[in-house]
């Protein structure tokens, strides 16, 4: 395995060069020459792609809980801590260090392009280069982080050597321009939720928590840092300050206090504050205190309703269909009411509705996977279980699954039917998935069909009795129009869809012709050959929709084998015409002989009788 591809990013042509500019590469005409690692190098060979790569995901962790670690332990550093302890000396240290690292790796780390080039890798080391040293914050907070960097990691305590305390605490909070650099969580962001799919309710919440927590850890490291260095804010020489108001101060001076407890009553007066609550145990003293209060008082209000406003709509919006179905329910009671709906009426109204509850969530759920592309609905609509429907139908069982399944499944809409309610839609096919209802005597249950003759053309031989629901009935409906649609894009549906017209349709004119000779036959007036030579049409276009009016957009061929069927439907029509006439003639013949026979015999007893009578 190459070193490309084990740095997480696909491998490139070795060096994309142009000859004209780079001659060096091939010394004697057009003989190839191996690139040197320097022009590896400059194309960008060994540079990393983030995309993909579960080395930068880990990193990207890793730099942000450094930036989180800087957030919190700067600002208490700065605030509270003049000399720092080894420990917060060796954080110092570690932190620079994966600071550091970071800036090194960035050199060498791709970045997306803006503009036309929006979207795709830039490699190049020189072209990386000029994005990080670029004017700071410029191209969408996207360029020029390397001068903040810069300026984070110097260690000003060295610089500064032989400065007061104050000054070279205050240059401290220069660290805290890393925290521009949490515009990295956006991207991290993006690629958690690309895999793992967790709720944007949960990410509201945890960002608000976040904040406030944040938010309110600075108020308590300033306040923190007003009580401790009162004599220099203070105007009374006494250092008169918010600290001497507390219980604590009552015990031992101020100037014994940890900054351990100073930071505990500092946030808990930033919290009293921040949630509006108000004890009055504690309150600014001097002038300076009064200013920095009516400061806090303004963000924490504006922070207090930010949270209250995102936890409001975070509880608005757990569930948006309950809540347009709610809506709809009550605007519905309004209408019947004010209409003056019978009381059953509203009664089995409002029992749909709440019976419809899944159907019309299917269908809330259909309008929202509009956003994907078409390959990617039908994929999501086969895992969800639509294909299972499919194979319910019967013309569709014989075909391979392929790209037409994905394209069939878009097609089908839940359906939803009251119980004793007739079903009369008579161009879609549908499926049950819950519930029976009753057709032509048959109870039809779970994955029984009705309306498959909708793909034929002929009235005549469309079933016309329509089912009747016998409890609640769910059903997946494939509308002609989409089927047709399907039938256009892929041959072999377009194919199965005609066979099953043409075995249909036979099927129902055999059924069709047997009626009409029963009738004959009941009228007394016998076959007639003519209904063979009907039937025999069937298949050319007295029955079978053709292609440009019907379901498909293919001229389907001849079939010999049912021509033949037909030819031989024809004979037997013409051999049974011919013995029907050969049969009647004969049966008239022998009819004439038994009507002679009977007047011979007529004529002889009458002559036996009156020779008996002139001699007795």
């Amino acid at each position: 395995m190459s070193a490309s591809k084990q740095n997480g990013h696909q491998a490139m042509p070795l060096v994309q060069v142009d000859e004209a500019k780079d001659v060096s590469l091939y010394p004697r005409g057009n003989e190839y020459k191996s690139p040197s690692c320097v022009d590896r190098w400059r194309f960008g060979y060994f540079t990393i792609v983030p995309d993909g790569n579960p080395f930068i995901d880990l990193w990207d962790i890793l730099m942000i809980i450094a930036l989180l670690a800087t957030a919190f332990v700067v600002p208490y550093e700065v605030a509270l801590v003049s000399t720092p302890s080894p420990g917060l000396a060796a954080f110092d240290l570690c932190v620079n260090a994966v600071f550091i690292i970071d800036m090194v790796l960035t050199f060498n780390l791709a970045f997306t392009g803006s503009g036309f080039h929006q979207g795709q890798w830039v490699r190049e080391p020189l072209k990386i280069a000029r994005h990080y040293m670029a004017v700071p914050f410029s191209d969408n907070f996207n360029a020029g982080w390397f001068w903040p960097d810069l300026i984070t990691v110097l260690p000003w305590e060295r610089i500064l050597t032989g400065k007061n305390a104050a000054t070279v605490r205050m240059v401290r909070v220069v660290r805290l321009l890393r925290m521009f650099r949490l515009v990295r969580v956006l991207k991290l962001f993006v690629r958690g939720h690309t895999k793992y799919g967790f709720s944007f309710a949960l990410v509201r919440i945890v960002r608000c928590l976040f904040v406030t927590l944040m938010f309110l850890h600075w108020l308590a490291c300033i306040w923190a840092h007003l009580g401790l260095e009162a004599e220099m804010y203070a105007i009374s020489e006494e250092g008169d300050c918010w600290l001497s108001r507390t219980h604590l101060a009552q015990e031992k001076p101020i100037k014994d206090f940890t900054a351990g407890e100073t930071y505990r009553l500092a946030l808990y007066f930033c919290v009293v504050v921040l949630t509006t609550v108000g004890f009055g145990d504690i309150s600014p003293v001097n002038h300076v205190e009064t200013i920095a209060m009516t400061i806090t008082v303004f963000l924490t209000g504006l922070t207090w309703a930010w949270v209250v406003a995102n936890v409001v709509g975070v509880i608005g919006q757990l569930d948006m269909f309950s809540i347009s179905f709610n809506q709809a329910m009550d605007d519905l009671n309004t209408l019947m009411a004010f209409r003056e709906v019978d009381k059953s009426l509203q009664i089995r109204v409002r029992k749909h509705m709440h019976e419809a509850y899944h159907v019309h969530q299917s269908r809330h759920h259909w309008e929202m996977i509009q956003w994907l592309s078409p390959m990617l609905q039908g994929e999501l609509a086969v895992c969800s279980g639509k294909d299972q429907v499919c194979n319910c139908i019967w013309y569709f069982r014989g075909l391979a699954r392929g790209q037409w399944l994905t394209d069939l499944v878009l097609h089908f809409v839940p359906d939803l039917f009251s119980a004793d309610e007739t079903i009369m839609d008579r161009s879609a096919v549908s499926v049950i998935r819950k519930g029976s209802c009753a057709k032509k005597g048959k109870i039809l249950t779970k994955d029984a069909i009705f309306g498959e003759d909708m793909i034929l053309a002929t009235e005549a031989l469309k079933d016309t009795a329509c089912p009747r629901t016998l409890t609640i009935v769910e059903s997946m409906k494939l509308s002609r129009y989409g089927l047709r649609e399907v039938c256009e894009r892929h041959d072999a549906v377009n194919l199965s869809v005609r066979r099953a017209q043409i075995k249909l349709a036979v099927c129902r004119a055999l059924v069709l012709l047997a009626q009409k000779l029963k009738r004959r036959e009941d009228k007394g007036l016998g076959w007639d050959v003519n209904d063979f030579k009907a039937l025999a049409q069937t298949y050319r276009g007295g029955f079978v929709q053709h292609s440009g009016a019907g379901i498909g957009t293919i001229q389907i061929p001849p079939n010999p084998a049912l021509d033949q069927i037909c030819s031989e439907i024809q004979e037997i029509g013409t051999v049974v015409q011919r013995t029907k006439v050969e049969t009647q003639r004969r049966f008239d013949a022998l009819s004439k002989k038994i009507e002679q026979i009977d007047k011979r015999t007529d004529a002889l007893e009458h002559e036996k009788r009156t020779g008996l009578a002139s001699n007795p």
